[in-house]
C-alpha cells in the first residue's frame, strides 16, 4: 500500500497517513450491491505521528476524502460517512467510509433516450452537470451499441442500467495533477468472466471456507410472457404473447418438450427433487412467472426454458478465507529484484476454481467472485465470497442433494458491434468524446464521404457496421456504401449529416448500387437545398438493391425526393420522417416486389409525400403502405402508377392536393389492390381516387371536406369494389362514379355540398345499393349512367 492521503471537503491535499500506524484499515467491494466502503482504525494519541506537520488533529471530520491505492493501483475516493470511538478502547477511533461514487446519486434527475449508443456517448450523458467524467473504456467495448430509453433517473441510477446493458463493470477512480488537484473518472471495464486458471486449495492458498445453500426463490415450471404487437380494441393496449399456440419437440433441437395448449415448461428432474407433495407419492410443480423481451413465440419458448434452467437449481454462496497471493511481496531468487505473482490477481466477476477437501467437505467446482473483503494493511488475507457456480465433478452440494445444475445458455451477444466488424466514427468538435472512435473527422472538415469510405474498407467482404456518433457532419459527394450487408447507424437525431453549402451538383446522399443487405438507420441527412443553385439531390437512394431496411432517418430539403428507391424490391422503409423535399417525402421508381413503407411521416413535401411509379412494361407488385402519416404535400399524399397486388391501409393523408387536382390517395393504372381504412380529410380535391385502375377494393376509409371536389372518385374504372366508406362534407359529392361494372353499397354519404352519389353519363351497369345519403345539398342520389342496379335501394 504506497499511500493513503487525506482531502478536504473540496478534494485538496490535506497530508499523508502513514500506513504503518492505521489498524486493520479494509475495503469492500460488491458485484451484486455495489457496496465499495472502507473501514478502519486509527489511535487518538499519535497524532503527531500519523499527520504530516501543519494538519490538524480533528481529522476525520464528516465530507473530508481518504485516497487509497487499490490492487490495480488506481486511486479510490472515501468519504467520510461514520467516525467514532471505541467505548471498550477509548484511544482508538473507527472510521467508515463510502466510495465517493455515491455522490452521483445525488446528481440531476432526467430522462435518457439515446438510440444505438456506444458506451462513450451514453456515459458521457450519464455525466452532465456532475464533476465526474469520462475515463477508460476497454476497447473490446467502445463500438457496442445499444438503445436507451429510461426516465427520471439520477446520474449513478443511470450508470447502473449501461452497466448491465453492456455486460461490463464500471470503476470509479481519481487522479492528481501536478498541482494536488482531483480528476474523477468513470471507467468501463470488460468482465472477465472465464475461467483464466486461478485456482483456490487448501494447502496452497485456501484457509477456510463455508458453503452456503437455499431453495428461496426455486421454482421448477414457468409461464412464458412477453408483450406482443397485437392491440385490444377495447382497451388499446397490447395483448400479451405466449407460446400457448407453438409446439415444440426435443426433435427441434432443444431438450424440451412442450404439446400444443401448454403454455409453461418445466424440468421434471426438478420436479421430483423440489416440488411440492401432492398426499400421492408424487411431486408438483412450483410454478413461477417469467417475463421476457422476446417477440416470436419460439424465442419466448427457448428464452423461458433457458430461465427454467437457472430457476429450477437451489442457490448458493461460498464465503472463503483465501490469501491474495498478487499482493505477497516476494524476491526472484535470480535476480534478487522485488516481484510479484500478477497471474495470481483476483478480481470481482473473476471464475475461479475451488478445490476443498477437509474431513467430510468434499467441493469441486467453478465459481464466480460476487465480493471481495480485502485487508489493506495485510494483503495477504482476503475473503471472497464466490456464488452462480458451475459444477465440475462431485462437490458438497452434489453429495448431499443431486445436483440437476443446468449451464446458462445465454451468452455475451457478440455479434452486437464488438470486434473489427463494427468501425465507429466520431467529430472532433461535435461528438461527446471522439477519442474512443476509430475515425475522427477533424474539426471543420467538409469531406465526410472521405471518412466513411476509409470506415467501410476496414470492414470485412461480408460486411459489418459503421456507427456514427452523435455530432455534425458535411458531406460534397455521395457517401458510397461499397459492399453488401453494410449496416450504418447514427444516434437519432443527434447525428446529422449536411450537404455543403453551393456544391450545385447532383448529390445522392447515402447511395448503394446493386448492393444487398444494406441497413441504414438512425440518422438525420439535410440536402440543403437552400444553399443549393443546381444539382439533383437525394438524402438516401438506393439503386437496383434488395433486402434492404431504411428505419428511423430524417431525410430533408433535398431537390428531388428524400428518401428514393430505384429497381429496388424485398426490403423496408419504416418509421421515417421525410419533410420539405422539392419532390417526394419516399419514391419509388421502375420495378419492384414486396416494398414496405410502413409508420413514415412525409409532410410538406413539394409535390408527393410517397409515390410509387412504375413506367411501361414496369410493375410494382405486393407493395404494402401502411400506417403513415402524409401532410400537408402540394400534390398527392400518396400516389401509385402500375401498382398491383398490393395494399395501401390505415394511413392518414390530410391537407395534400395544394395544387389543382390532387387527391389525398391517388390510383393510376394500378389494378387488384386493396385501399383499406385509411383518413383522408380535408384534402384539395378527392379524398381517393382511381383513374383508369380495375378490380381494386375501396373499403372502410373516411373521405371527408375535401376542399373543392369529392370524396371518393372512381374515374374511368372499373370491376372496383367500393364499400363501407364515409364520405361527408366534401364540397362537391360524397362519390362520384364514372366507369363500369363497379359495386358501391353501404357507404355513408351526408352533408356533402352536392350529390350524395352521382353515377355520371357513360358509366355502365354499376351497382348502387344500400348506401346512406342523408343531408347532401342536392340530393342523395344522382344516376345519369347505364343500366345502373340501385335495388333494393338507398336511404336519402
Amino acid at each position: 500500500m504506497d499511500r493513503i492521503i487525506l482531502l478536504d471537503k473540496n478534494l485538496k491535499q490535506l497530508c499523508q497517513l502513514h500506513p504503518e500506524l492505521v489498524i486493520d484499515p479494509q475495503t469492500i467491494e460488491d458485484a451484486n450491491t455495489h457496496e465499495h466502503q472502507l473501514f478502519f482504525s486509527y489511535p487518538l494519541y499519535a497524532h503527531e505521528k500519523i499527520f504530516e506537520p501543519g494538519s490538524y488533529e480533528n481529522w476525520p471530520e464528516d465530507g473530508q476524502c481518504i485516497v487509497i491505492p487499490d490492487a490495480d493501483g488506481d486511486l479510490q475516493p472515501y468519504l467520510v460517512d461514520d467516525s467514532d470511538v471505541s467505548a471498550a478502547a477509548e484511544d482508538i477511533r473507527s472510521v467508515k467510509c463510502n466510495h465517493l461514487y455515491f455522490e452521483l446519486g445525488d446528481g440531476p434527475i432526467r430522462n435518457y433516450i439515446l438510440v444505438n449508443a456506444v458506451p462513450s456517448t451514453v456515459i458521457s450523458a450519464a455525466l452532465v452537470g456532475t464533476p465526474w467524467q469520462l475515463g477508460y473504456i476497454s476497447p473490446s467495448l467502445t463500438a457496442i451499441t445499444e438503445n436507451f430509453y429510461d426516465y427520471y433517473l439520477n446520474p449513478l441510477q443511470f450508470l447502473r442500467i449501461i452497466e448491465l446493458k453492456y455486460k461490463a463493470r464500471l470503476k470509479f477512480r481519481v487522479e492528481f495533477d501536478s498541482h494536488g488537484h482531483v480528476t474523477r473518472y468513470v471507467d468501463l471495464l470488460e468482465i472477465d468472466d472465464e475461467f483464466k486458471g486461478q485456482r483456490f486449495e487448501f494447502g496452497w492458498n485456501l484457509h477456510g471456507i463455508n458453503i452456503n445453500v437455499t431453495r428461496k426463490g426455486l421454482k421448477t415450471a414457468l409461464v412464458g410472457v412477453a408483450i406482443g404487437e397485437e392491440i385490444d380494441p377495447a382497451t388499446d393496449e397490447p395483448l400479451p404473447l405466449t407460446f400457448k399456440n407453438f409446439e415444440w419437440s426435443v426433435a427441434n433441437g432443444d431438450p424440451v418438450n412442450k404439446p400444443l395448449g401448454q403454455d409453461w415448461v418445466g424440468c421434471e428432474d426438478a420436479r421430483e427433487l423440489y416440488g411440492i407433495a401432492d398426499n400421492e407419492e408424487g411431486m408438483l410443480h412450483r410454478y413461477g412467472l417469467h417475463e421476457s423481451q422476446a417477440e416470436t413465440e419460439e424465442d419466448l419458448l427457448l428464452d423461458t426454458w433457458h430461465e427454467v434452467g437457472d430457476q429450477s437449481r437451489p442457490r448458493f454462496t461460498v464465503d472463503a478465507s483465501v490469501t491474495d497471493l498478487e499482493q505477497i511481496q516476494l524476491v526472484d531468487i535470480l535476480t534478487d529484484a522485488p516481484a510479484q505473482l500478477s497471474h495470481e490477481k483476483i478480481r470481482l466477476h473473476n471464475v475461479c476454481y475451488i478445490i476443498a477437501r477437509k474431513k467430510d467437505l468434499i467441493a469441486a467446482l467453478d465459481a464466480k467472485i460476487i465480493r471481495i473483503h480485502r485487508y489493506l494493511k495485510d494483503p495477504g488475507s482476503t475473503q471472497v465470497t464466490f456464488g452462480d457456480h458451475i459444477p465440475l465433478g462431485s462437490d458438497y452440494v452434489r453429495r448431499l442433494k443431486r445436483d440437476i445444475t443446468y449451464k446458462d445458455k445465454r451468452r455475451r451477444e457478440l455479434d452486437r458491434g464488438r470486434g473489427p466488424a463494427t468501425v465507429t466514427i466520431a467529430s472532433e468538435d461535435t461528438s461527446r468524446a471522439p477519442w474512443y472512435a476509430n475515425i475522427i473527422v477533424p474539426a471543420g472538415a467538409q469531406n465526410f464521404q472521405s471518412y466513411f469510405t476509409q470506415a467501410v474498407s476496414l470492414l470485412p467482404d461480408e460486411g459489418g457496421r459503421v456507427v456514427v456518433l452523435e455530432g455534425e457532419y458535411v458531406y460534397e459527394g455521395n457517401i458510397n456504401i461499397p459492399k453488401n450487408k453494410i449496416k450504418v447507424s447514427g444516434q437519432g437525431e443527434g447525428t446529422k449529416l449536411k450537404l455543403k453549402n453551393n456544391i450545385n451538383a447532383s448529390v445522392s446522399g447515402i447511395v448503394a448500387f446493386q448492393k444487398t443487405g444494406i441497413e441504414i438507420t438512425d440518422i438525420s441527412m439535410d440536402s440543403n437545398k437552400g444553399n443549393q443553385v443546381s444539382g439533383d439531390t437525394y438524402c438516401v437512394a438506393l439503386v437496383e438493391c434488395s433486402d434492404f431496411r431504411v428505419n428511423n432517418v430524417k431525410a430533408e430539403n433535398s431537390t428531388l425526393s428524400g428518401i428514393a428507391l430505384f429497381e429496388s424490391g424485398n426490403g423496408e422503409v419504416q418509421d421515417n420522417y421525410c419533410a420539405h423535399n422539392e419532390r417526394h417525402g419516399i419514391s419509388v421508381q421502375g420495378s419492384a416486389v414486396d416494398v414496405l413503407l410502413s409508420a413514415n411521416r412525409c409532410l410538406n413535401n413539394g409535390r408527393t409525400g410517397i409515390s410509387l411509379v412504375a413506367q411501361v412494361g414496369q410493375s410494382i407488385i405486393s407493395a404494402i403502405i401502411s400506417d403513415n402519416i402524409v401532410k400537408g404535400n402540394n400534390r398527392y399524399g400518396i400516389y401509385s402508377e402500375r401498382m398491383m397486388d398490393s395494399s395501401v391501409s390505415g394511413n392518414t393523408c390530410k391537407q395534400s392536393g395544394v395544387e389543382t387536382g390532387y387527391a389525398g390517395i391517388g390510383l393510376y393504372l394500378s389494378h387488384d389492390n386493396t385501399i383499406d381504412g385509411n383518413i383522408s380529410n380535408k384534402n384539395g380535391y378527392q379524398g381517393i381516387i382511381l383513374i383508369d385502375s380495375d378490380d381494386n377494393i375501396v373499403n372502410g376509409n373516411t373521405c371527408n371536406e375535401s376542399v373543392y371536389a369529392s370524396g371518393i372518385n372512381v374515374l374511368n374504372s372499373d370491376h372496383n369494389i367500393v364499400t363501407d366508406n364515409i364520405c361527408k362534407e366534401n364540397n362537391l359529392r360524397g362519390i362520384a362514379v364514372q366507369g363500369n361494372y363497379n359495386e358501391i353499397q353501404t357507404n355513408k354519404c351526408r352533408d356533402n355540398g352536392d350529390y350524395g352519389i352521382t353515377v355520371f353519363s357513360g358509366a355502365t351497369q354499376n351497382l348502387v345499393t344500400n348506401n346512406d345519403l342523408y343531408g347532401n345539398a342536392a340530393g342523395g342520389l344522382q344516376d345519369v349512367g347505364t343500366d345502373t342496379v340501385t335495388d333494393a335501394g338507398n336511404r336519402s
